[in-house]
């Protein structure tokens, strides 16, 4: 399919054309459909969103396309208020550097969970309005630096944040999140085993997920089962300070 098809009954609620060809989504292409509030075009071909091709969504599903200009998300805006789950995950789009995430972001007052995986970002991208409703974000598959990650968590204590998905990412230690959200999902990353991740095991009710042997540092724990490390085991960490997170410190950003 290549063309988004005419004969939809005008009251759908939800709509699923993913894994098509659709290059594109016209101007006004769904804003017929007043009750629609799903539509899933993931793994498609997009390159381009139309303005005003939406009508009150609630649950958008953009993942695997070809949208590459974060200007392309400025036709989202106008359903800001009604967007609670968006999918821009695996699209090639320049978040970090474009000068239009910002005003993206501003509009989405409503959203409650945001897929940013696969976007190969190496900065989270500012979330100051959404977060103030936002519940799961989903950031895995991306270039995060170490520094980059412990300045966004120290944000998180201002947002409504509960749970962070950083799976298979290029960080290798993690700050002190405890008390800013019940689940850290960091699966599929090898760990530096040392004292600035001593925190993970003394969780405090948090839940973390964590692969079964993550360490990668030091030799003696590569191989040994997560469960079956203490704190102990993780020894000072020797090494050039970290935004403020250095030589024996827990790197808790409580305190």
């Amino acid at each position: 399919m290549t063309t988004i098809p005419t004969d939809i009954p005008l009251d759908v609620t939800k709509i699923l054309l993913d894994s098509n060809y659709l290059v594109s989504i016209p101007s006004r292409a769904f804003s017929a459909y007043t009750q629609l509030r799903t539509l899933d075009v993931k793994n498609n071909r997009i390159t381009t969103i139309g303005i005003d091709a939406f009508e009150s969504i609630q649950n958008l599903n953009l993942k695997g396309n070809q949208l590459n200009d974060t200007a392309q998300l400025l036709s989202l805006s106008h359903i800001g208020s009604t967007l609670q789950n968006l999918n821009i995950g695996n699209n090639p789009l320049d978040i970090d550097t474009s000068p239009y995430w910002t005003q993206v972001e501003s509009a989405f007052t409503a959203l409650q969970t945001l897929t940013i995986s696969g976007t190969g970002v190496s900065t989270m991208p500012s979330l100051r309005t959404a977060a103030r409703m936002l519940v799961r974000l989903y950031a895995g598959y991306t270039a995060l630096s170490t520094p980059v990650m412990f300045e966004y968590v120290r944000q998180l204590t201002t947002t409504s944040l509960d749970e962070l998905y950083l799976d298979s990412t290029t960080l290798t230690t993690f700050p002190d999140i405890r008390g800013l959200v019940s689940l850290f999902y960091i699966r599929a990353n090898v760990l530096h085993c040392d004292s600035r991740i001593a925190w993970m095991k003394e969780p405090n009710g948090m839940i973390i997920m964590v692969d079964d042997e993550p360490c990668m540092e030091p030799a003696r724990l590569v191989g040994v089962a997560w469960s079956a490390i203490t704190a102990d085991d993780l020894e000072p960490y020797i090494g050039e300070h970290v935004d403020g997170c250095g030589s024996g410190d827990m790197c808790s950003i409580m305190g």
